[in-house]
Protein backbone atom coordinates (compact mmCIF):
# COMPACT_ATOMS: atom_id res chain seq x y z
CA UNK A 1 0.00 0.00 0.00
CA UNK A 2 2.89 2.38 0.83
CA UNK A 3 6.64 2.29 0.32
CA UNK A 4 9.35 3.85 2.47
CA UNK A 5 11.00 6.80 0.75
CA UNK A 6 14.80 6.35 0.94
CA UNK A 7 15.39 9.96 -0.11
CA UNK A 8 13.63 11.10 3.07
CA UNK A 9 15.36 8.42 5.17
CA UNK A 10 11.98 7.01 6.19
CA UNK A 11 12.05 4.39 8.93
CA UNK A 12 8.48 3.17 9.37
CA UNK A 13 4.83 3.77 8.42
CA UNK A 14 2.26 3.12 11.18
CA UNK A 15 -1.22 3.85 12.57
CA UNK A 16 -3.06 3.48 9.26
CA UNK A 17 -6.71 4.43 8.85
CA UNK A 18 -8.82 4.24 5.69
CA UNK A 19 -10.75 7.45 5.22
CA UNK A 20 -14.54 7.20 4.73
CA UNK A 21 -15.27 6.63 1.06
CA UNK A 22 -12.20 4.46 0.64
CA UNK A 23 -10.27 6.90 -1.55
CA UNK A 24 -7.22 7.39 0.69
CA UNK A 25 -5.42 6.36 3.83
CA UNK A 26 -3.78 8.43 6.56
CA UNK A 27 -0.82 7.20 8.58
CA UNK A 28 2.20 8.14 10.71
CA UNK A 29 5.68 8.44 9.17
CA UNK A 30 8.87 8.17 11.24
CA UNK A 31 12.31 9.01 9.84
CA UNK A 32 15.44 7.15 10.89
CA UNK A 33 16.89 10.02 12.90
CA UNK A 34 13.81 10.62 15.06
CA UNK A 35 13.86 9.67 18.74
CA UNK A 36 10.32 10.79 19.59
CA UNK A 37 6.95 10.32 17.93
CA UNK A 38 6.34 13.99 18.68
CA UNK A 39 8.64 14.64 15.71
CA UNK A 40 6.80 12.27 13.35
CA UNK A 41 4.54 13.48 10.60
CA UNK A 42 1.10 12.50 9.36
CA UNK A 43 0.65 11.83 5.67
CA UNK A 44 -2.12 10.90 3.27
CA UNK A 45 -1.84 8.56 0.31
CA UNK A 46 -4.44 8.27 -2.44
CA UNK A 47 -5.26 4.61 -2.96
CA UNK A 48 -4.29 3.16 -6.31
CA UNK A 49 -1.65 5.84 -6.82
CA UNK A 50 1.69 6.88 -5.36
CA UNK A 51 0.41 10.37 -4.58
CA UNK A 52 1.25 11.37 -1.00
CA UNK A 53 0.55 14.57 0.93
CA UNK A 54 2.00 15.78 4.23
CA UNK A 55 -0.89 16.80 6.49
CA UNK A 56 0.89 17.43 9.80
CA UNK A 57 4.54 17.97 10.67
CA UNK A 58 4.92 16.94 14.32
CA UNK A 59 2.26 14.45 15.46
CA UNK A 60 1.16 10.82 15.34
CA UNK A 61 -1.72 8.33 15.48
CA UNK A 62 -4.24 10.14 13.21
CA UNK A 63 -7.97 9.43 13.39
CA UNK A 64 -10.66 10.86 11.14
CA UNK A 65 -13.52 12.68 12.87
CA UNK A 66 -16.97 12.98 11.21
CA UNK A 67 -16.82 16.68 12.11
CA UNK A 68 -14.41 17.08 9.20
CA UNK A 69 -11.15 16.94 11.12
CA UNK A 70 -8.06 14.78 11.43
CA UNK A 71 -7.54 14.27 15.17
CA UNK A 72 -4.02 13.31 16.22
CA UNK A 73 -1.74 13.02 19.24
CA UNK A 74 1.28 15.00 20.38
CA UNK A 75 2.98 15.55 23.76
CA UNK A 76 0.02 14.30 25.82
CA UNK A 77 -2.59 16.36 23.95
CA UNK A 78 -5.03 15.90 21.08
CA UNK A 79 -5.07 18.27 18.13
CA UNK A 80 -7.67 18.66 15.37
CA UNK A 81 -6.79 19.59 11.78
CA UNK A 82 -9.71 20.90 9.65
CA UNK A 83 -9.95 18.58 6.65
CA UNK A 84 -11.96 18.41 3.41
CA UNK A 85 -12.75 14.74 2.81
CA UNK A 86 -13.78 15.38 -0.80
CA UNK A 87 -10.67 17.31 -1.82
CA UNK A 88 -8.43 15.26 0.53
CA UNK A 89 -6.66 18.31 1.87
CA UNK A 90 -6.52 20.50 5.00
CA UNK A 91 -8.69 23.58 5.16
CA UNK A 92 -7.04 25.30 8.12
CA UNK A 93 -4.45 25.01 10.87
CA UNK A 94 -4.44 22.41 13.68
CA UNK A 95 -5.81 23.43 17.08
CA UNK A 96 -5.29 21.81 20.48
CA UNK A 97 -8.64 20.33 21.52
CA UNK A 98 -7.89 18.17 24.57
CA UNK A 99 -5.12 18.07 27.18
CA UNK A 100 -4.08 15.14 29.33
CA UNK A 101 -4.38 12.01 27.17
CA UNK A 102 -2.29 8.94 27.90
CA UNK A 103 0.22 8.21 25.15
CA UNK A 104 3.83 7.18 24.61
CA UNK A 105 6.26 9.18 22.53
CA UNK A 106 8.45 6.04 22.55
CA UNK A 107 5.97 3.62 21.03
CA UNK A 108 3.54 5.94 19.26
CA UNK A 109 0.62 4.44 21.17
CA UNK A 110 -2.08 7.00 21.90
CA UNK A 111 -5.08 5.90 23.91
CA UNK A 112 -8.01 7.55 22.15
CA UNK A 113 -10.45 6.96 19.32
CA UNK A 114 -13.27 8.83 17.58
CA UNK A 115 -16.43 6.95 16.57
CA UNK A 116 -18.31 7.37 13.31
CA UNK A 117 -21.22 8.73 15.32
CA UNK A 118 -19.17 11.50 16.90
CA UNK A 119 -18.16 10.15 20.32
CA UNK A 120 -14.66 10.41 21.74
CA UNK A 121 -13.13 7.71 23.96
CA UNK A 122 -9.81 8.32 25.68
CA UNK A 123 -7.67 7.34 28.63
CA UNK A 124 -6.69 10.34 30.78
CA UNK A 125 -3.00 10.63 31.48
CA UNK A 126 0.16 12.09 30.05
CA UNK A 127 2.85 11.49 27.44
CA UNK A 128 5.34 8.85 28.62
CA UNK A 129 8.84 8.83 27.22
CA UNK A 130 12.23 10.44 27.65
CA UNK A 131 12.14 11.04 31.41
CA UNK A 132 14.37 8.19 32.61
CA UNK A 133 17.65 8.64 34.45
CA UNK A 134 20.43 6.23 35.40
CA UNK A 135 21.19 5.88 39.09
CA UNK A 136 23.88 4.16 41.15
CA UNK A 137 22.38 2.49 44.23
CA UNK A 138 24.59 1.18 47.05
CA UNK A 139 23.90 -1.88 49.19
CA UNK A 140 21.97 0.27 51.68
CA UNK A 141 19.66 1.53 48.91
CA UNK A 142 21.15 5.05 48.73
CA UNK A 143 20.85 6.49 45.19
CA UNK A 144 23.38 8.62 43.31
CA UNK A 145 22.30 9.85 39.86
CA UNK A 146 24.67 9.69 36.90
CA UNK A 147 25.26 12.99 35.07
CA UNK A 148 23.48 11.91 31.89
CA UNK A 149 20.59 13.85 30.33
CA UNK A 150 17.14 12.28 30.85
CA UNK A 151 16.31 9.88 28.02
CA UNK A 152 14.46 6.63 27.48
CA UNK A 153 17.27 4.44 28.79
CA UNK A 154 16.88 0.68 28.83
CA UNK A 155 19.10 -2.30 29.71
CA UNK A 156 22.23 -0.59 31.13
CA UNK A 157 25.33 -2.80 31.12
CA UNK A 158 28.68 -2.06 32.80
CA UNK A 159 31.81 -3.23 30.94
CA UNK A 160 33.95 -5.97 32.52
CA UNK A 161 36.62 -3.42 33.52
CA UNK A 162 33.97 -1.07 34.97
CA UNK A 163 35.07 1.88 32.83
CA UNK A 164 32.27 2.04 30.27
CA UNK A 165 28.51 1.71 30.14
CA UNK A 166 26.50 0.54 27.15
CA UNK A 167 22.78 1.24 27.16
CA UNK A 168 19.82 1.21 24.80
CA UNK A 169 17.87 4.39 24.15
CA UNK A 170 14.37 3.54 23.02
CA UNK A 171 11.97 5.82 21.24
CA UNK A 172 10.57 6.10 17.75
CA UNK A 173 13.87 4.44 16.82
CA UNK A 174 16.18 2.33 19.00
CA UNK A 175 19.94 2.74 19.20
CA UNK A 176 22.81 1.83 21.52
CA UNK A 177 25.02 4.37 23.30
CA UNK A 178 28.22 4.09 25.33
CA UNK A 179 29.09 6.28 28.32
CA UNK A 180 32.68 6.77 29.48
CA UNK A 181 32.49 7.10 33.27
CA UNK A 182 35.82 8.94 33.57
CA UNK A 183 35.42 11.31 30.61
CA UNK A 184 31.63 11.68 31.02
CA UNK A 185 31.14 11.37 27.25
CA UNK A 186 28.02 9.81 25.70
CA UNK A 187 28.63 8.26 22.25
CA UNK A 188 26.05 6.93 19.81
CA UNK A 189 27.10 3.40 18.90
CA UNK A 190 24.44 2.39 16.37
CA UNK A 191 22.47 4.54 13.95
CA UNK A 192 20.09 2.12 12.22
CA UNK A 193 17.31 2.59 14.78
CA UNK A 194 16.89 -1.19 15.08
CA UNK A 195 19.28 -2.12 17.91
CA UNK A 196 18.23 -3.40 21.35
CA UNK A 197 19.40 -5.01 24.60
CA UNK A 198 23.24 -4.80 24.59
CA UNK A 199 25.47 -7.39 26.29
CA UNK A 200 29.23 -7.06 26.82
CA UNK A 201 31.55 -9.79 25.60
CA UNK A 202 34.08 -10.79 28.32
CA UNK A 203 36.94 -9.11 26.40
CA UNK A 204 35.28 -5.74 27.03
CA UNK A 205 35.82 -4.82 23.39
CA UNK A 206 32.77 -6.30 21.71
CA UNK A 207 29.03 -6.08 22.31
CA UNK A 208 26.21 -8.49 21.47
CA UNK A 209 22.72 -7.16 20.85
CA UNK A 210 19.45 -7.96 19.13
CA UNK A 211 18.35 -6.24 15.95
CA UNK A 212 15.49 -6.18 13.47
CA UNK A 213 17.79 -5.61 10.50
CA UNK A 214 17.16 -9.15 9.17
CA UNK A 215 13.38 -8.63 9.29
CA UNK A 216 12.92 -10.27 12.69
CA UNK A 217 14.74 -10.21 16.03
CA UNK A 218 18.16 -11.79 15.48
CA UNK A 219 21.48 -11.59 17.36
CA UNK A 220 24.48 -9.57 16.25
CA UNK A 221 27.87 -8.46 17.56
CA UNK A 222 30.02 -5.39 16.96
CA UNK A 223 33.16 -3.80 18.43
CA UNK A 224 32.51 -1.03 20.92
CA UNK A 225 34.98 1.21 19.05
CA UNK A 226 32.99 0.75 15.79
CA UNK A 227 36.15 -0.48 14.02
CA UNK A 228 34.26 -2.99 11.89
CA UNK A 229 30.66 -3.66 10.79
CA UNK A 230 28.14 -5.70 12.75
CA UNK A 231 28.12 -9.48 12.30
CA UNK A 232 25.14 -11.80 12.67
CA UNK A 233 25.85 -14.49 15.25
CA UNK A 234 23.60 -17.25 13.91
CA UNK A 235 21.14 -17.78 11.08
CA UNK A 236 19.36 -20.57 12.99
CA UNK A 237 16.13 -19.41 14.59
CA UNK A 238 14.55 -15.99 15.03
CA UNK A 239 12.89 -13.74 17.63
CA UNK A 240 16.02 -13.98 19.74
CA UNK A 241 17.67 -11.78 22.36
CA UNK A 242 21.27 -12.18 23.60
CA UNK A 243 21.48 -12.17 27.41
CA UNK A 244 24.81 -13.44 28.76
CA UNK A 245 28.23 -14.60 27.52
CA UNK A 246 30.38 -17.02 29.50
CA UNK A 247 33.64 -15.60 30.90
CA UNK A 248 35.75 -17.67 28.49
CA UNK A 249 33.80 -16.32 25.50
CA UNK A 250 32.73 -19.80 24.39
CA UNK A 251 28.98 -19.66 24.99
CA UNK A 252 26.15 -17.18 24.52
CA UNK A 253 22.93 -17.71 26.48
CA UNK A 254 19.87 -16.17 24.84
CA UNK A 255 16.09 -16.03 24.91
CA UNK A 256 14.07 -17.25 21.96
CA UNK A 257 10.36 -16.64 21.50
CA UNK A 258 7.86 -18.96 19.87
CA UNK A 259 8.18 -22.37 18.27
CA UNK A 260 11.52 -23.69 17.13
CA UNK A 261 12.33 -24.11 13.49
CA UNK A 262 12.30 -27.61 12.04
CA UNK A 263 16.10 -27.59 11.95
CA UNK A 264 16.34 -26.66 15.62
CA UNK A 265 13.91 -29.40 16.58
CA UNK A 266 15.98 -31.96 14.69
CA UNK A 267 19.18 -30.74 16.36
CA UNK A 268 17.52 -30.84 19.78
CA UNK A 269 16.22 -34.35 19.16
CA UNK A 270 19.70 -35.50 18.20
CA UNK A 271 21.14 -34.06 21.43
CA UNK A 272 18.27 -35.10 23.68
CA UNK A 273 17.95 -38.80 22.97
CA UNK A 274 15.11 -38.51 20.46
CA UNK A 275 12.69 -36.56 22.67
CA UNK A 276 11.26 -33.62 20.76
CA UNK A 277 11.25 -30.50 22.98
CA UNK A 278 8.21 -28.29 23.00
CA UNK A 279 8.27 -24.79 21.53
CA UNK A 280 6.84 -22.30 24.02
CA UNK A 281 6.43 -18.59 24.62
CA UNK A 282 10.04 -18.06 25.69
CA UNK A 283 12.85 -20.61 25.85
CA UNK A 284 16.54 -20.47 26.74
CA UNK A 285 19.14 -21.59 24.22
CA UNK A 286 22.94 -21.66 24.26
CA UNK A 287 24.94 -20.71 21.17
CA UNK A 288 28.58 -21.87 20.76
CA UNK A 289 30.74 -18.88 19.79
CA UNK A 290 33.96 -20.79 19.14
CA UNK A 291 34.95 -23.92 17.21
CA UNK A 292 33.48 -25.42 14.09
CA UNK A 293 30.06 -26.47 15.41
CA UNK A 294 27.89 -23.38 15.92
CA UNK A 295 24.63 -25.29 16.38
CA UNK A 296 22.40 -23.73 19.08
CA UNK A 297 21.62 -26.03 22.00
CA UNK A 298 18.41 -26.05 24.07
CA UNK A 299 18.93 -25.31 27.76
CA UNK A 300 15.46 -24.66 29.20
CA UNK A 301 12.56 -25.12 26.81
CA UNK A 302 9.67 -26.72 28.64
CA UNK A 303 6.02 -25.74 28.22
CA UNK A 304 6.59 -22.71 30.46
CA UNK A 305 8.31 -19.36 29.97
CA UNK A 306 12.03 -19.40 30.76
CA UNK A 307 14.20 -16.33 30.28
CA UNK A 308 16.94 -14.03 31.56
CA UNK A 309 19.77 -16.64 31.63
CA UNK A 310 23.03 -15.47 33.28
CA UNK A 311 26.35 -17.32 33.41
CA UNK A 312 28.34 -17.50 36.63
CA UNK A 313 31.86 -16.07 36.57
CA UNK A 314 33.38 -19.56 36.31
CA UNK A 315 30.99 -20.43 33.47
CA UNK A 316 29.70 -23.61 35.13
CA UNK A 317 26.29 -22.36 36.25
CA UNK A 318 23.36 -20.57 34.67
CA UNK A 319 20.81 -18.64 36.73
CA UNK A 320 17.49 -17.92 35.07
CA UNK A 321 13.82 -17.15 35.62
CA UNK A 322 10.86 -19.46 34.98
CA UNK A 323 7.13 -19.38 35.68
CA UNK A 324 6.81 -23.16 35.92
CA UNK A 325 5.34 -22.81 39.43
CA UNK A 326 2.75 -20.29 38.30
CA UNK A 327 4.74 -17.12 39.04
CA UNK A 328 8.28 -16.11 38.09
CA UNK A 329 10.95 -17.67 40.30
CA UNK A 330 14.75 -17.81 40.08
CA UNK A 331 16.60 -21.08 39.46
CA UNK A 332 20.23 -22.16 39.10
CA UNK A 333 21.25 -25.03 36.87
CA UNK A 334 24.56 -26.67 36.04
CA UNK A 335 26.14 -26.00 32.65
CA UNK A 336 26.79 -27.91 30.51
CA UNK A 337 24.04 -30.34 31.40
CA UNK A 338 22.45 -32.60 32.08
CA UNK A 339 22.83 -31.75 35.74
CA UNK A 340 21.17 -30.55 38.89
CA UNK A 341 18.75 -27.63 39.20
CA UNK A 342 18.00 -25.62 42.35
CA UNK A 343 15.32 -23.05 43.05
CA UNK A 344 16.78 -19.93 44.72
CA UNK A 345 13.84 -17.59 45.32
CA UNK A 346 11.03 -18.36 47.73
CA UNK A 347 8.34 -15.71 47.16
CA UNK A 348 8.82 -14.81 43.51
CA UNK A 349 11.83 -13.45 41.67
CA UNK A 350 13.08 -12.12 38.35
CA UNK A 351 16.25 -10.79 36.73
CA UNK A 352 19.00 -12.86 38.43
CA UNK A 353 22.63 -11.73 38.24
CA UNK A 354 25.80 -13.33 39.58
CA UNK A 355 28.06 -10.92 41.38
CA UNK A 356 31.31 -11.52 39.54
CA UNK A 357 33.10 -13.01 42.54
CA UNK A 358 30.55 -15.87 42.41
CA UNK A 359 29.76 -15.44 46.10
CA UNK A 360 26.28 -13.99 45.66
CA UNK A 361 23.33 -14.03 43.31
CA UNK A 362 21.08 -10.99 43.32
CA UNK A 363 17.59 -10.85 41.86
CA UNK A 364 14.50 -8.65 41.93
CA UNK A 365 11.13 -9.27 43.49
CA UNK A 366 9.07 -6.23 42.57
CA UNK A 367 10.78 -3.25 44.22
CA UNK A 368 12.94 -5.50 46.40
CA UNK A 369 16.55 -6.27 45.54
CA UNK A 370 17.18 -9.71 47.00
CA UNK A 371 20.52 -11.44 47.65
CA UNK A 372 21.42 -15.11 48.08
CA UNK A 373 24.88 -16.13 49.32
CA UNK A 374 26.32 -19.02 47.32
CA UNK A 375 29.31 -21.31 47.46
CA UNK A 376 30.65 -23.04 44.36
CA UNK A 377 33.91 -24.73 45.42
CA UNK A 378 33.36 -28.34 46.45
CA UNK A 379 29.78 -28.41 45.20
CA UNK A 380 27.11 -25.75 44.89
CA UNK A 381 25.49 -24.45 48.06
CA UNK A 382 22.94 -21.65 48.39
CA UNK A 383 21.93 -19.71 51.48
CA UNK A 384 18.61 -18.15 52.41
CA UNK A 385 17.28 -15.26 50.28
CA UNK A 386 17.26 -11.95 52.13
CA UNK A 387 16.32 -8.35 51.38
CA UNK A 388 19.29 -6.21 50.41
CA UNK A 389 17.44 -2.95 49.72
CA UNK A 390 14.13 -1.72 48.38
CA UNK A 391 13.55 0.99 45.78
CA UNK A 392 11.12 1.84 43.00
CA UNK A 393 13.05 1.42 39.74
CA UNK A 394 11.99 0.42 36.23
CA UNK A 395 11.80 -3.24 35.23
CA UNK A 396 11.71 -2.37 31.54
CA UNK A 397 8.62 -4.44 30.85
CA UNK A 398 6.72 -1.47 29.36
CA UNK A 399 9.34 -0.81 26.71
CA UNK A 400 8.18 -0.52 23.11
CA UNK A 401 10.06 -3.66 22.09
CA UNK A 402 9.92 -5.26 25.49
CA UNK A 403 12.15 -8.06 26.65
CA UNK A 404 11.09 -11.53 25.52
CA UNK A 405 10.00 -14.01 28.13
CA UNK A 406 9.06 -13.58 31.74
CA UNK A 407 11.72 -10.97 32.40
CA UNK A 408 15.07 -9.53 31.37
CA UNK A 409 17.31 -7.55 33.71
CA UNK A 410 16.89 -3.79 33.37
CA UNK A 411 19.82 -3.17 35.73
CA UNK A 412 23.43 -4.21 36.33
CA UNK A 413 25.76 -4.70 39.30
CA UNK A 414 29.45 -3.87 39.64
CA UNK A 415 32.03 -6.67 39.81
CA UNK A 416 32.40 -6.34 43.59
CA UNK A 417 28.64 -6.36 44.13
CA UNK A 418 28.71 -3.02 45.95
CA UNK A 419 26.78 -0.82 43.49
CA UNK A 420 23.73 -1.38 41.34
CA UNK A 421 23.04 0.56 38.16
CA UNK A 422 19.29 1.16 38.01
CA UNK A 423 16.87 2.95 35.66
CA UNK A 424 14.66 5.56 37.34
CA UNK A 425 11.48 6.26 35.38
CA UNK A 426 9.60 9.27 36.73
CA UNK A 427 6.52 8.40 34.70
CA UNK A 428 6.17 4.68 35.28
CA UNK A 429 3.30 5.04 37.77
CA UNK A 430 1.26 7.70 36.02
CA UNK A 431 -0.89 5.41 33.91
CA UNK A 432 -4.66 5.37 34.26
CA UNK A 433 -7.22 2.59 34.56
CA UNK A 434 -10.14 4.79 33.49
CA UNK A 435 -11.66 5.29 30.05
CA UNK A 436 -13.60 8.49 29.46
CA UNK A 437 -16.33 8.59 26.80
CA UNK A 438 -17.57 11.96 25.58
CA UNK A 439 -20.84 11.74 23.63
CA UNK A 440 -21.45 14.16 20.75
CA UNK A 441 -17.85 15.36 21.07
CA UNK A 442 -17.58 16.14 17.37
CA UNK A 443 -20.32 18.79 17.73
CA UNK A 444 -17.80 20.80 19.72
CA UNK A 445 -15.29 20.37 16.88
CA UNK A 446 -17.83 21.60 14.36
CA UNK A 447 -18.43 24.74 16.44
CA UNK A 448 -14.69 25.17 16.73
CA UNK A 449 -14.39 25.03 12.95
CA UNK A 450 -17.10 27.71 12.53
CA UNK A 451 -15.34 29.94 15.04
CA UNK A 452 -12.06 29.55 13.13
CA UNK A 453 -13.70 30.65 9.89
CA UNK A 454 -15.09 33.72 11.62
Amino acid sequence: MTALDPKKNEFTHRHTQILPGGKAIIFTVVDAGMESYNDARIELQVLGTKERKILVQGGFCPRYSPSGHIVYAKAGNLYALPFDRGKLEPTGLPVKVLEGVQMSTNTGAAYFDVSSTGALAYVPGFAEGGARTLVWVDRQGKPDALPLPPRSYLFPRVSPDGKTLVVENEGATHNLYTWDFARTVLTKLTTDGLSHAPVWMPDGKNICFRSWKAGTMTMWSMPSDQSRPEERLTTVGARQSAVSVSSDGRWLAYNQMGDMSAGQKMDAMDMGGGMEPMGTGSDIWILPLQGGDRTPRPFANKKFDEASPKFSADGKLVAYCSNEEGRPEVYVQAWPGPGWKIKLSSEGGTDPLFCRNDREIVYRNGDKMMVVPIKIAGGFEAGKPSLLWEGHYSHGLSSSCGPPGVSSANYDVTADGQRFLMVKDSGQDNGSTDIVVVLHWTEDLKRLGKDQKK
